[in-house]
């Protein structure tokens, strides 16, 4: 390469340089521009952090249904709105706002005319009957907790019942004034559809007719192979949180008897006699329903022999005819009543599977606190019981359910009852000890057999 080459060379080379040079120094120039109008832009839209005290009754009212309160001011006011954790459960929160001053300062307003503003809360209470309680708490809670959620009042239904008399139970309603109208307006409809299911239920045992007075067999009347009689949910459930409208059904002694709840199942059990009735009381149809074959413990259509009605019914013992099978006697245990009596193998039939869907209704109970005054249950003891609790007259008395028993495998109610269709409530066991057919128990015994005195062995 010539010297001349070189020099262009050279002459290009610094040309670039300082082309590099001016670039880098105007860019940094730039830089420094952009960052001072960044600078002076902060300094004019810093932001402020406003801490305001909300009072525990208006934090709710503030932040709104699932945050649309407080979301709605932060997007009026472009801020940014938190709440710290109060200090303990009954502490006031701190609301903390983020943003430009006279937004922070107008989220403020805003808060502080909604404190104002809030509906005041009250509390009221109403009484309701006690049987209306069932449909307005719903299974497992789901009625109260709809009508809380429709209404947005707090509903609490006071959890003793402590006035059998006026069969009435307390309920709590809190909330603003259109929430407690539109609370008891709900309540108010589900009382209303008891009472009509209540008319219902009056209306069909009314129209059933007494069942003739007759003992059941004790110690045949617990089941075959002394296995559990099913027992109602409604009364295990019920029981323990206060009484309950029950028909006594049969009786064995004032210690030992029979009960049905008084429900709409009552209703379901008068429809599926009526249908059993209908259709045992055509001979086509037992003919085809004929018991070639029947064992202790199988559930069976009977008639009762003291009306004319069929019933379902669980065979408790037999007693073979070997010479004519159609005679042999089967001591039946009526599962819907609890009654117990005997019948011929020919005149029982095979139950119809769609005659198997309703639960067995009948509640096998002892009285509480009470035993025989005397060596065991007289007849005129088990007279007056009848005619203290109405038995089988479907006229119903209250029951509650203090505890539980073994008897056998089984495991059954202890209750009181008390007759409240009168002025005056009656107490089944103290007005049998006033009338001389019993006397107190030791605590923890029963008016069963099992707590008969010592003088009965």
């Amino acid at each position: 390469m010539g010297v001349d080459t070189k020099k262009v060379v050279l002459a290009v080379g610094l040309a670039t340089f300082t082309g590099v040079a001016l670039y880098l120094l105007y860019k940094k120039n730039d830089e420094d521009d952009e960052l001072e109008m960044y600078a002076a832009d902060t300094a004019t839209s810093r932001h402020t952090l406003i801490e305001m005290v909300i009072p525990r009754n208006a934090v709710g009212f503030v932040i709104g249904r699932q945050g649309a309160n407080v979301k709605e001011i932060q997007e009026i006011t472009n801020t940014r709105i938190n709440f710290k954790d109060p200090g303990g459960p009954t502490d006031d929160r701190v609301c903390v706002i983020r943003g430009k001053a006279e937004n922070a300062q107008e989220a403020e307003r805003l808060i502080q005319r909604a404190i104002a503003e809030q509906p005041k809360l009250l509390t009221i209470n109403i009484s309701v009957p006690q049987r209306a309680c069932g449909r307005i708490i719903g299974r497992n809670g789901d009625s109260i907790r709809e009508m809380c959620a429709v209404s947005g009042a707090k509903i609490i239904v006071d959890r003793e019942f402590r006035t059998p008399a006026d069969g009435m139970r307390l309920i709590t309603i809190k909330g603003t004034e259109d929430q407690l109208s539109t609370a008891k307006q709900l309540i108010q409809t589900k009382v209303e559809e008891e009472e009509a299911m209540q008319r219902r239920i009056e209306l069909s045992a009314a129209n059933r007719a007494p069942r003739t007075k007759h003992k059941p067999d004790a110690g045949k009347s617990q089941g075959a192979g002394d296995q559990p009689v099913p027992t109602r949910e409604s009364l295990v459930a019920t029981g323990a949180d206060g009484y309950l409208e029950v028909y006594v059904s049969a009786v064995d002694t004032p210690g030992h008897f029979w009960v049905q709840v008084k429900s709409p199942r009552a209703i379901e059990l008068d429809k599926l006699v009526e249908r059993m009735t209908e259709f045992y009381s055509e001979e086509s149809n037992r003919n085809m329903y004929k018991l070639k074959k029947v064992a202790v413990g199988d559930v069976v259509a009977a008639p009762f022999p003291y009306d004319s009605s069929w019933y379902r019914a669980e065979v408790t013992e037999l007693a073979e005819n070997d010479s004519d099978p159609d005679q042999t006697a089967l001591t039946v245990y009526y599962v819907d009543f609890g009654d117990t009596d005997t019948v011929q193998r020919r005149q029982a039939a095979e139950l119809r599977t769609d005659f198997l869907g309703l639960s067995h209704q009948a509640v096998e109970c002892f009285l509480s606190g009470v035993k025989p005054s005397g060596c065991s249950w007289t007849d005129a003891a088990g007279d007056c019981f009848e005619e203290l609790t109405y038995a089988a007259q479907w006229k119903s008395v209250m029951a509650k359910v203090v505890r539980y028993q073994q008897a056998g495998s089984r495991k059954v109610p202890v209750v009181e009852l008390v007759d409240t269709n009168s002025e005056l409530d009656v107490d089944v066991a103290k007005e049998l000890v006033k009338r001389g057919h019993a006397v107190w128990a030791k605590s923890g015994a029963t008016g069963s057999r099992e707590a008969s005195p010592a003088c009965c062995s």
